[in-house]
């Protein structure tokens, strides 16, 4: 039995032809024809006006047929892909990644609900294929239009507006920061992107004057001392109460997870290592009083951990923290932990504290 696909293509019609209870690869292959086939494409491989995919050993079939290998990173999809001449186009790499992958099980995605699962269901109740291809479809259309976003009038927005700057991280290396000034949720991701530059760290400030600040997981930042800078300069700009402020400066509450309901600003993610100050699902959390310059100062402070307090990082450096009630430091407050360890080692030897890095 066999899985057939009648389409035209600039007039021309043509057939599909596949295995019954098609993959993955066959139908990503089938939709990539019905978006860049061309007559040229047709005339060249329909035989008997028949295009075989994933089947007979033909130019579309990456098994093994005749004694031959399986043709090496190879399926379906990404051979109509390379006879389109469509393969490199950045809007598809996805696409043509994780089919291939799945295809060859390198990453298999285990998840229930992942395309190859679902697919398989769907063909179980309809081995015609029929069911998984108007569902895939529709997947595939909608993950094609957002790629041509991101591809096309994101990376023009982030080219013209986002503003890259170098830091210090916490092994001494320098990262890039990308400040973003708008609406367009793709942008933070371009940031982490080649073209973007690798960004380790997207500062991200809405109209509505919100900011999300977001580190690229590929770095493996910690942020918690971050948090407590930028809450803290939030209280300061505030002005709270010197009860409140007191309760407040307690170093754990001061990085907790999630909001505090005095700070609502921000809210924690520990599981991203991200403070986002609401955002297109928490419209109503009010804008911080933090200027961009004050943010990016914060994670300045909170990432680069060789640096200290500038008027006293000669003494911090060389192992003396001179904070006193009498002449506090200015960064005493926001409880770094690379400050708690330099004074818990001055007073009591190797302090244990991991620097969390």
């Amino acid at each position: 039995m066999a899985t057939i696909w009648t389409l035209k293509i600039e007039g021309i019609e043509a057939t599909i032809e596949t295995h019954d209870a098609p993959h993955q690869d066959e139908i990503v292959a089938y939709w990539l024809v019905k978006q860049f086939g061309t007559a040229e494409f047709v005339e060249k491989y329909a035989k008997n006006g028949v295009i075989p995919v994933g089947i007979g050993g033909g130019d579309f079939d990456e098994h093994p047929a005749n004694c031959e290998e399986r043709k090496k990173n190879e399926c379906a999809a990404t051979l109509v892909a390379k006879a389109l001449g469509v393969d490199e186009r950045p809007e598809l790499q996805a696409i043509l990644k994780a089919t291939l992958q799945e295809d060859t099980g390198k990453k298999r995605d285990s998840n229930p609900l992942a395309f190859s699962a679902v697919i398989t269901a769907m063909n179980a109740e309809d081995p015609s294929g029929e069911m998984a291809v108007a569902w895939i479809f529709q997947a595939l259309n909608a993950k094609y239009s957002h790629a041509k976003r991101f591809w096309g009038e994101s990376l023009a927005e982030y080219e013209k507006s986002a503003r890259i700057e170098e830091l210090v991280g916490p092994r001494g290396n320098t990262l890039k920061m990308a400040l973003i000034e708008s609406d367009n949720l793709q942008l933070a991701p371009f940031s982490r992107s080649k073209p973007g530059g690798h960004c380790a760290v997207a500062v991200v400030k809405n109209s509505a004057g919100q900011v999300q600040i977001l580190t690229n997981q590929y770095y493996r930042l910690k942020v918690e001392d971050i948090v407590r800078v930028v809450r803290f300069m939030e209280m300061e700009n505030k002005k709270f109460a010197p009860k409140l402020r007191q309760i407040l400066g307690n170093w754990k509450i001061l990085s907790s997870a999630g909001t505090l309901s005095q700070i609502p600003e921000w809210f924690y993610d520990e599981q991203c290592q991200a403070l986002y100050n609401g955002g297109p699902t928490h419209r109503d959390v009010p804008a911080t009083s933090l200027t961009i310059k004050q943010i990016c100062e914060a994670v300045r402070i909170g990432l680069n951990i060789g640096q200290f307090e500038p008027e006293r990082h000669e003494d911090c450096t060389n192992g003396m923290c001179k904070s006193s009630p009498d002449t506090p430091c200015p960064w005493y407050a926001f409880g770094l932990i690379r400050c708690r360890k330099l004074r818990f080692e001055a007073n009591h030897g190797d302090s244990g504290i991991s620097e969390r890095w």
